[in-house]
Protein backbone atom coordinates (compact mmCIF):
# COMPACT_ATOMS: atom_id res chain seq x y z
CA UNK A 1 0.00 0.00 0.00
CA UNK A 2 1.25 3.49 -0.83
CA UNK A 3 1.78 5.42 2.40
CA UNK A 4 -0.38 8.50 2.93
CA UNK A 5 -0.84 10.99 5.72
CA UNK A 6 -3.05 9.40 8.39
CA UNK A 7 -6.77 10.08 8.27
CA UNK A 8 -7.74 8.22 11.44
CA UNK A 9 -6.85 9.00 15.01
CA UNK A 10 -5.83 6.68 17.82
CA UNK A 11 -8.62 4.71 19.40
CA UNK A 12 -11.46 6.59 17.74
CA UNK A 13 -11.98 5.08 14.30
CA UNK A 14 -14.57 7.72 13.41
CA UNK A 15 -12.23 10.68 13.84
CA UNK A 16 -9.87 11.77 11.10
CA UNK A 17 -6.54 13.44 11.65
CA UNK A 18 -3.89 15.26 9.70
CA UNK A 19 -0.31 14.06 9.38
CA UNK A 20 0.59 15.84 12.59
CA UNK A 21 -2.05 13.96 14.58
CA UNK A 22 -4.59 16.76 14.99
CA UNK A 23 -8.28 16.04 14.56
CA UNK A 24 -9.72 17.07 11.23
CA UNK A 25 -12.09 15.89 8.57
CA UNK A 26 -12.23 18.91 6.33
CA UNK A 27 -12.85 18.70 2.60
CA UNK A 28 -10.12 20.33 0.56
CA UNK A 29 -10.63 23.53 -1.40
CA UNK A 30 -10.45 21.91 -4.81
CA UNK A 31 -8.02 21.03 -7.55
CA UNK A 32 -6.86 24.63 -7.90
CA UNK A 33 -5.30 24.58 -4.48
CA UNK A 34 -3.66 21.21 -5.12
CA UNK A 35 -2.01 22.65 -8.20
CA UNK A 36 -0.91 25.68 -6.19
CA UNK A 37 0.50 23.50 -3.42
CA UNK A 38 2.41 21.45 -5.97
CA UNK A 39 3.83 24.61 -7.49
CA UNK A 40 4.94 26.24 -4.23
CA UNK A 41 6.43 23.07 -2.82
CA UNK A 42 8.25 22.24 -6.03
CA UNK A 43 9.52 25.81 -6.11
CA UNK A 44 10.71 25.46 -2.52
CA UNK A 45 12.54 22.26 -3.37
CA UNK A 46 14.24 23.93 -6.31
CA UNK A 47 15.09 26.93 -4.15
CA UNK A 48 18.40 25.62 -2.89
CA UNK A 49 17.69 22.66 -0.62
CA UNK A 50 17.14 19.98 -3.22
CA UNK A 51 19.87 18.16 -5.10
CA UNK A 52 21.49 20.38 -7.75
CA UNK A 53 20.25 20.10 -11.34
CA UNK A 54 17.42 17.82 -10.22
CA UNK A 55 14.11 17.98 -12.09
CA UNK A 56 11.23 17.38 -9.71
CA UNK A 57 7.55 16.63 -10.23
CA UNK A 58 4.78 14.85 -8.35
CA UNK A 59 6.23 11.55 -9.59
CA UNK A 60 9.71 12.25 -8.22
CA UNK A 61 10.65 9.48 -5.77
CA UNK A 62 11.99 10.92 -2.52
CA UNK A 63 12.49 7.64 -0.65
CA UNK A 64 11.67 3.95 -0.75
CA UNK A 65 10.58 1.78 2.19
CA UNK A 66 10.95 -1.92 1.56
CA UNK A 67 11.22 -1.08 -2.13
CA UNK A 68 7.94 0.85 -2.17
CA UNK A 69 8.33 4.46 -3.33
CA UNK A 70 7.28 7.59 -1.49
CA UNK A 71 6.80 10.33 -4.08
CA UNK A 72 6.77 14.10 -3.91
CA UNK A 73 3.06 14.04 -4.78
CA UNK A 74 2.31 12.12 -1.58
CA UNK A 75 4.18 14.73 0.46
CA UNK A 76 2.24 17.51 -1.29
CA UNK A 77 -1.08 15.73 -0.69
CA UNK A 78 -0.23 15.22 2.97
CA UNK A 79 0.62 18.89 3.48
CA UNK A 80 -2.45 19.97 1.53
CA UNK A 81 -4.66 17.89 3.83
CA UNK A 82 -2.81 19.12 6.90
CA UNK A 83 -3.18 22.80 6.03
CA UNK A 84 -6.79 22.42 4.81
CA UNK A 85 -6.50 24.95 2.00
CA UNK A 86 -4.46 27.54 3.90
CA UNK A 87 -1.37 29.02 2.30
CA UNK A 88 1.81 27.31 3.46
CA UNK A 89 4.25 29.94 4.77
CA UNK A 90 7.20 30.26 2.40
CA UNK A 91 9.76 30.13 5.20
CA UNK A 92 8.34 26.80 6.39
CA UNK A 93 7.94 24.91 3.11
CA UNK A 94 11.31 23.14 3.04
CA UNK A 95 11.10 22.18 6.73
CA UNK A 96 7.51 20.94 6.38
CA UNK A 97 8.46 18.90 3.31
CA UNK A 98 11.20 17.17 5.30
CA UNK A 99 8.89 16.51 8.26
CA UNK A 100 6.11 15.13 6.06
CA UNK A 101 8.55 12.81 4.30
CA UNK A 102 9.74 11.58 7.70
CA UNK A 103 6.13 11.04 8.82
CA UNK A 104 5.32 9.01 5.70
CA UNK A 105 8.43 6.85 6.08
CA UNK A 106 7.65 6.13 9.73
CA UNK A 107 3.98 5.51 8.94
CA UNK A 108 4.95 2.89 6.39
CA UNK A 109 7.33 1.18 8.83
CA UNK A 110 4.59 1.08 11.49
CA UNK A 111 2.12 -0.35 8.96
CA UNK A 112 4.57 -3.12 8.03
CA UNK A 113 5.20 -3.87 11.70
CA UNK A 114 1.48 -4.16 12.42
CA UNK A 115 0.92 -6.36 9.35
CA UNK A 116 3.48 -8.75 10.81
CA UNK A 117 1.58 -9.05 14.12
CA UNK A 118 -1.24 -11.08 12.54
CA UNK A 119 -3.96 -8.73 13.82
CA UNK A 120 -7.27 -9.46 12.07
CA UNK A 121 -9.45 -6.61 10.79
CA UNK A 122 -12.87 -7.46 9.38
CA UNK A 123 -14.65 -5.78 6.47
CA UNK A 124 -17.40 -4.80 8.92
CA UNK A 125 -14.92 -2.85 11.03
CA UNK A 126 -13.60 -1.02 7.98
CA UNK A 127 -17.11 -0.23 6.75
CA UNK A 128 -18.08 1.12 10.15
CA UNK A 129 -15.13 3.52 10.09
CA UNK A 130 -15.95 4.56 6.52
CA UNK A 131 -19.57 5.27 7.49
CA UNK A 132 -18.33 7.57 10.25
CA UNK A 133 -16.00 9.39 7.86
CA UNK A 134 -18.78 9.76 5.28
CA UNK A 135 -21.02 11.23 7.95
CA UNK A 136 -18.46 13.92 8.74
CA UNK A 137 -17.92 14.63 5.05
CA UNK A 138 -21.65 15.06 4.46
CA UNK A 139 -21.96 17.44 7.39
CA UNK A 140 -19.46 19.71 5.66
CA UNK A 141 -21.26 19.63 2.32
CA UNK A 142 -18.67 17.60 0.47
CA UNK A 143 -18.66 14.24 -1.29
CA UNK A 144 -16.65 11.12 -0.61
CA UNK A 145 -14.86 11.51 -3.94
CA UNK A 146 -13.86 15.07 -3.06
CA UNK A 147 -12.46 13.75 0.21
CA UNK A 148 -10.38 11.17 -1.66
CA UNK A 149 -9.24 13.61 -4.34
CA UNK A 150 -8.16 16.12 -1.75
CA UNK A 151 -5.84 13.51 -0.23
CA UNK A 152 -4.64 12.00 -3.48
CA UNK A 153 -6.07 8.62 -2.48
CA UNK A 154 -8.20 5.87 -3.96
CA UNK A 155 -10.97 4.07 -2.12
CA UNK A 156 -8.76 0.98 -1.85
CA UNK A 157 -5.88 2.99 -0.36
CA UNK A 158 -8.17 4.59 2.21
CA UNK A 159 -9.53 1.19 3.20
CA UNK A 160 -5.98 -0.13 3.68
CA UNK A 161 -5.13 2.90 5.77
CA UNK A 162 -8.19 2.34 7.93
CA UNK A 163 -7.10 -1.27 8.43
CA UNK A 164 -3.72 -0.04 9.63
CA UNK A 165 -5.36 2.36 12.07
CA UNK A 166 -7.62 -0.35 13.48
CA UNK A 167 -4.67 -2.74 13.79
CA UNK A 168 -2.81 0.02 15.65
CA UNK A 169 -5.73 0.60 18.01
CA UNK A 170 -6.01 -3.12 18.77
CA UNK A 171 -2.26 -3.50 19.27
CA UNK A 172 -2.06 -0.47 21.55
CA UNK A 173 -4.95 -1.87 23.56
CA UNK A 174 -3.01 -5.04 24.30
CA UNK A 175 0.24 -3.24 25.09
CA UNK A 176 -0.97 -0.23 27.09
CA UNK A 177 -3.04 -1.60 29.96
CA UNK A 178 -3.52 0.12 33.30
CA UNK A 179 -0.76 -2.06 34.69
CA UNK A 180 1.77 -1.27 31.96
CA UNK A 181 0.94 2.44 32.13
CA UNK A 182 1.44 2.44 35.90
CA UNK A 183 4.79 0.73 35.39
CA UNK A 184 5.70 3.31 32.74
CA UNK A 185 4.84 6.11 35.18
CA UNK A 186 6.95 4.53 37.90
CA UNK A 187 9.93 4.15 35.55
CA UNK A 188 9.63 7.67 34.13
CA UNK A 189 8.14 9.44 37.15
CA UNK A 190 10.35 12.51 36.72
CA UNK A 191 8.64 13.18 33.38
CA UNK A 192 5.22 13.48 35.00
CA UNK A 193 5.17 14.08 38.75
CA UNK A 194 6.55 17.61 38.83
CA UNK A 195 10.11 16.61 39.59
CA UNK A 196 12.68 19.36 39.10
CA UNK A 197 16.40 18.92 38.56
CA UNK A 198 19.31 21.23 39.15
CA UNK A 199 21.32 20.88 35.95
CA UNK A 200 24.71 21.91 34.71
CA UNK A 201 25.71 21.76 31.07
CA UNK A 202 28.47 22.37 28.58
CA UNK A 203 27.57 23.41 25.04
CA UNK A 204 29.84 23.58 22.02
CA UNK A 205 28.44 25.34 18.99
CA UNK A 206 29.75 23.69 15.78
CA UNK A 207 31.08 26.14 13.21
CA UNK A 208 28.39 26.80 10.61
CA UNK A 209 26.41 23.73 11.65
CA UNK A 210 28.28 21.62 9.08
CA UNK A 211 28.15 17.84 9.45
CA UNK A 212 31.94 17.56 9.78
CA UNK A 213 31.94 20.35 12.39
CA UNK A 214 29.25 18.53 14.38
CA UNK A 215 31.35 15.36 14.29
CA UNK A 216 34.38 17.30 15.51
CA UNK A 217 32.36 18.85 18.33
CA UNK A 218 31.03 15.43 19.34
CA UNK A 219 34.56 14.06 19.46
CA UNK A 220 35.72 17.05 21.53
CA UNK A 221 32.79 16.63 23.93
CA UNK A 222 33.50 12.91 24.31
CA UNK A 223 37.06 13.79 25.27
CA UNK A 224 35.83 16.34 27.81
CA UNK A 225 33.44 13.78 29.28
CA UNK A 226 36.26 11.26 29.59
CA UNK A 227 38.42 13.76 31.51
CA UNK A 228 35.48 14.53 33.83
CA UNK A 229 34.80 10.83 34.48
CA UNK A 230 38.48 10.30 35.32
CA UNK A 231 38.36 13.24 37.80
CA UNK A 232 40.99 15.10 35.79
CA UNK A 233 38.73 18.16 35.64
CA UNK A 234 35.58 19.20 37.50
CA UNK A 235 32.43 19.62 35.42
CA UNK A 236 32.11 23.29 36.42
CA UNK A 237 35.71 24.01 35.46
CA UNK A 238 35.25 22.27 32.13
CA UNK A 239 32.15 24.39 31.48
CA UNK A 240 34.07 27.58 32.20
CA UNK A 241 36.83 26.51 29.85
CA UNK A 242 34.98 24.97 26.92
CA UNK A 243 31.29 25.96 26.91
CA UNK A 244 29.91 28.45 24.38
CA UNK A 245 26.74 28.96 26.44
CA UNK A 246 26.16 32.03 28.65
CA UNK A 247 26.02 29.70 31.68
CA UNK A 248 29.77 29.12 31.37
CA UNK A 249 30.25 32.05 33.75
CA UNK A 250 28.43 30.03 36.43
CA UNK A 251 30.24 26.79 35.70
CA UNK A 252 27.38 25.65 33.47
CA UNK A 253 24.79 25.94 36.25
CA UNK A 254 21.25 26.19 34.86
CA UNK A 255 19.41 26.12 38.18
CA UNK A 256 16.34 23.95 38.78
CA UNK A 257 14.46 22.89 35.64
CA UNK A 258 11.12 21.07 35.36
CA UNK A 259 10.28 18.49 32.70
CA UNK A 260 7.69 20.75 31.05
CA UNK A 261 10.10 23.68 30.70
CA UNK A 262 10.12 25.31 27.23
CA UNK A 263 13.48 23.78 26.36
CA UNK A 264 14.64 21.53 23.54
CA UNK A 265 12.80 18.19 23.96
CA UNK A 266 15.92 16.11 23.24
CA UNK A 267 17.82 18.04 25.92
CA UNK A 268 15.03 17.58 28.49
CA UNK A 269 14.48 13.90 27.73
CA UNK A 270 18.19 13.22 28.19
CA UNK A 271 18.49 15.32 31.35
CA UNK A 272 15.51 13.75 33.10
CA UNK A 273 16.87 10.26 32.54
CA UNK A 274 19.91 11.09 34.71
CA UNK A 275 20.51 10.26 38.35
CA UNK A 276 22.11 12.68 40.80
CA UNK A 277 25.77 13.21 39.94
CA UNK A 278 25.44 11.44 36.57
CA UNK A 279 26.81 12.98 33.37
CA UNK A 280 25.07 12.33 30.05
CA UNK A 281 26.66 11.14 26.86
CA UNK A 282 27.23 13.93 24.31
CA UNK A 283 24.01 14.86 22.51
CA UNK A 284 23.10 17.08 19.59
CA UNK A 285 20.29 19.66 19.46
CA UNK A 286 19.58 22.55 17.12
CA UNK A 287 21.65 24.71 19.47
CA UNK A 288 24.82 22.64 19.48
CA UNK A 289 26.51 19.67 21.13
CA UNK A 290 25.78 19.27 24.83
CA UNK A 291 27.00 17.50 27.91
CA UNK A 292 24.57 17.52 30.88
CA UNK A 293 25.14 16.81 34.55
CA UNK A 294 22.40 16.34 37.14
CA UNK A 295 23.44 18.02 40.39
CA UNK A 296 20.26 17.55 42.47
CA UNK A 297 16.77 16.04 42.11
CA UNK A 298 13.63 17.33 43.82
CA UNK A 299 10.92 14.72 43.37
CA UNK A 300 7.40 15.94 42.63
CA UNK A 301 4.11 14.87 44.17
CA UNK A 302 1.74 14.32 41.22
CA UNK A 303 0.30 10.82 41.03
CA UNK A 304 -0.39 8.38 38.21
CA UNK A 305 -4.14 8.88 38.68
CA UNK A 306 -3.89 12.61 37.97
CA UNK A 307 -1.39 12.25 35.11
CA UNK A 308 -2.75 9.15 33.37
CA UNK A 309 -3.62 10.91 30.09
CA UNK A 310 -0.14 12.43 29.77
CA UNK A 311 1.44 9.07 30.63
CA UNK A 312 -0.58 7.36 27.91
CA UNK A 313 0.45 9.93 25.27
CA UNK A 314 4.12 9.45 26.14
CA UNK A 315 3.82 5.66 26.26
CA UNK A 316 2.14 5.59 22.84
CA UNK A 317 4.93 7.74 21.43
CA UNK A 318 7.61 5.46 22.84
CA UNK A 319 5.82 2.35 21.61
CA UNK A 320 5.54 3.78 18.10
CA UNK A 321 9.26 4.58 18.11
CA UNK A 322 9.95 1.01 19.19
CA UNK A 323 7.81 -0.31 16.34
CA UNK A 324 9.69 1.88 13.84
CA UNK A 325 13.09 0.79 15.17
CA UNK A 326 12.23 -2.91 15.13
CA UNK A 327 10.80 -2.78 11.62
CA UNK A 328 13.69 -0.67 10.33
CA UNK A 329 16.08 -3.43 11.35
CA UNK A 330 14.52 -5.71 8.73
CA UNK A 331 13.21 -3.24 6.14
CA UNK A 332 15.57 -1.26 3.88
CA UNK A 333 14.84 2.47 3.82
CA UNK A 334 16.52 4.41 1.01
CA UNK A 335 16.55 8.19 0.61
CA UNK A 336 17.15 9.33 -2.93
CA UNK A 337 19.09 12.51 -2.14
CA UNK A 338 16.48 14.81 -3.67
CA UNK A 339 15.42 16.70 -0.55
CA UNK A 340 16.62 16.87 3.07
CA UNK A 341 15.53 13.94 5.22
CA UNK A 342 15.54 13.01 8.89
CA UNK A 343 18.08 10.37 9.86
CA UNK A 344 15.97 7.60 11.38
CA UNK A 345 18.63 6.71 13.95
CA UNK A 346 19.88 10.11 15.11
CA UNK A 347 16.88 12.33 14.31
CA UNK A 348 19.21 14.84 12.64
CA UNK A 349 18.45 16.58 9.34
CA UNK A 350 20.58 15.32 6.44
CA UNK A 351 20.90 17.70 3.49
CA UNK A 352 21.15 16.40 -0.09
CA UNK A 353 24.76 17.63 -0.22
CA UNK A 354 25.55 15.43 2.79
CA UNK A 355 24.21 12.21 1.36
CA UNK A 356 24.90 10.04 -1.68
CA UNK A 357 22.26 9.90 -4.40
CA UNK A 358 20.62 6.93 -2.69
CA UNK A 359 21.41 6.62 1.01
CA UNK A 360 20.13 3.33 2.37
CA UNK A 361 19.29 2.68 5.99
CA UNK A 362 19.67 -1.01 6.95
Amino acid sequence: MTPRANVLHGSDASASIDAGGRACCRPTRGIAFLACAALVLTTALLGGRCAPAQEVSRETVLATVGGEPIKLGQVIDGLTAQFGGRVIPKRSRAELTTKMLDALVRQRLVALYLEGQGIEVSDAEVNEALDAINGQISEQGATYQQFLDGRGMTDAELREQIKTDIRSRKYMGTQLTDETLQAYFDEHHADFDGTSMRLEHIMIRPAGGRADAVDQSLAQMASIRQRISEDKVAFADAARQYSDAPSRRDGGDLGYIKRDAPWDPVFLKTAFALDEGQVSEPLVTDHGVHLIRCEKIRRGFKTFATMRDQVQVAAVDDLQKKMVDEQRAQTPVTFMGVVPHVDLETGQIVLPSQQPAAAASP
